[in-house]
């Protein structure tokens, strides 16, 4: 390619988006060589400004983390790139058989540590299992209370509840009382991104971010780092694997889409929702919903109504298709000796789609269910 002649903002968008690498190594070689003849910019006095300060740092920085990574050798930029190395992949998750749900006990945290809630202690929407299942994280009922806390629990085997020991706490409701100046900042919900370094907390009128200085350790949280986005209505929430895509409830019956334009960056979600949202049938509001981790099967609690919808395309509701009803909560608890006394808040699965985790808002039980499917 000719580089002469090229303005400041084509050789930038070339920069940001060619993604030929060995062609980058011979277009690095070729800037070099023609860093004394480019034009002159609007915002540099001289082209050799333009390489020293913008596309010299940018490509070093470039080269040194593909080196990093493994994807390239310094020592002979000539030779082929080596081919990318497979990753591993969570197991697949597999669609339940709604006809043979079946609940098998709960697992009461609060025997190991004291939660609030307006009627008792009891979890509040906003369950979260780490990738792997071995860290569980719940958040009290922090609506209705002051000292609203999330709580850490680790799973000696992982996705089993049943072994859940407790690990810590942090003072979520007051922290965030602090820091909005607003007492009425109650949480609703809470996402934690897939390496564990961020999280997410929204309160009905907004959704707070925060970056944990050690993975999955909400200790660390670094109040420093605290940044928000008012946005209304959002209750139960969950974010794509690539931080781009932000699926929220809102009150009664739906479920919108939100895109953020940085990936896991709050402050740049979409000030408004996709055309596109689903509309659960109206048997109740949404209580809590899960996306499976392929973003390919959607389910939803209204009511105590577990309803579900495939996404032809993974996490976009363009084509999604309602498949039906699969299974009532509260029917199968009851069946079992078991009832529930309030709202469902939270509806998660196993990341394979063995187990589904279902808990209510007037205790700190966490029902297990399974399926032949899973």
């Amino acid at each position: 390619m000719d580089w002469q002649g090229k303005s400041y903002d084509f050789l930038l968008d070339y920069l940001a988006y060619s993604v030929n690498l060995k062609q980058r190594w011979t277009d690095y070689k070729k800037w070099t060589d023609f860093k004394g003849k480019w034009v002159k910019s609007e915002s540099y006095s001289t082209t050799n400004e333009i390489f020293e300060f913008i596309i010299d740092p940018c490509y070093k920085f470039l080269w040194w983390k593909l080196e990093q990574e493994g994807k390239i050798d310094f020592s002979s930029p000539s030779q082929p790139f080596p081919p990318p190395q497979p990753q591993p992949q969570p197991p697949q998750f597999r669609e339940w058989q709604c006809d043979k749900v079946k609940y098998v006990g709960y697992t009461k945290l609060d025997d190991q540590v004291t939660m609030t809630g307006p009627f008792g202690p009891s979890i509040g929407t906003g369950m979260q299992f780490s990738p792997d299942g071995t860290i569980l994280y719940v958040q009290d009922y922090a609506w209705y209370y002051p000292d609203g806390y999330i709580y850490r629990f680790d799973l000696l085997t992982p996705w089993d509840v049943a072994t859940a020991q407790y690990k810590n706490k942090y003072p979520i409701r007051k922290v965030l009382d602090d820091l909005l100046k607003n007492s009425s900042a109650r949480p609703a919900s809470m996402v934690i991104s897939p390496d564990g370094l961020n999280l997410y907390v929204s309160y009905y009128v907004g959704i707070a971010q925060f970056r944990l200085l050690k993975a999955w350790d909400i200790t660390t949280i670094d109040i420093s780092s605290f940044k928000k986005v008012d946005i209304s209505g959002i209750e139960d929430f969950t974010i794509d694997p690539t931080g781009t895509v932000l699926f929220g409830s809102v009150w009664p019956y739906y479920i919108y889409k939100y895109r953020l334009s940085t990936p896991w960056d709050i402050t740049t979600i979409s000030n408004t929702p996709d055309d596109k949202y689903i509309e659960v049938p109206h048997s109740g509001y949404v209580d809590s919903f899960y996306v499976t981790p392929e973003g390919t099967i959607l389910y939803v609690s209204a009511g105590g109504y577990v309803y579900y919808y495939t996404l032809s395309i993974p996490w976009d509701f363009k084509y999604s298709n309602f498949k039906g009803f699969c299974f009532y909560i509260y029917d199968i608890l009851y069946k079992s000796g078991e009832s529930l006394r309030s709202f469902i808040t939270n509806l998660r699965f196993s990341n394979n789609g063995v187990f589904c985790y279902v808990t209510e808002r007037s205790n700190t039980k966490v029902f297990k269910f399974i399926s032949s499917g899973g």
